[in-house]
């Protein structure tokens, strides 16, 4: 995000008739993904070697696979508020 804003690209994106918080919904909806698909290849290969629950329902599983995207959903936009305030891309790095 902080690239972003600092190389020019949402100055080019807002010549366009474009929704304006598109660019940082893409983001997010972009790295939210990439943490459920994270999640679900550590899932499957503690399945894979032997993991198993003899005591979580599916709704239960459901439930923690829930909480685990909204984890990811807000220390993403946590990212992205701090990429937003820092002047580069260096300093967005250093603040976590």
């Amino acid at each position: 995000v902080s690239n972003d804003m600092t190389e020019g690209i949402i100055a080019r994106f807002r010549t366009m008739a474009i929704h304006r918080p598109s660019v940082l919904v893409g983001h997010v909806v972009g790295s939210v993904l990439q943490s459920v698909a994270s999640v679900v290849l550590v899932g499957a290969v503690g399945a894979a070697i032997g993991f198993r629950s003899t005591d979580a329902t599916a709704l239960e599983w459901l439930a923690a696979f829930g909480l685990l995207v909204l984890f990811a959903l807000a220390f993403t936009w946590i990212a992205v508020g701090m990429g937003l305030i820092s002047p580069n891309a260096e300093a967005a790095s250093n603040n976590a």
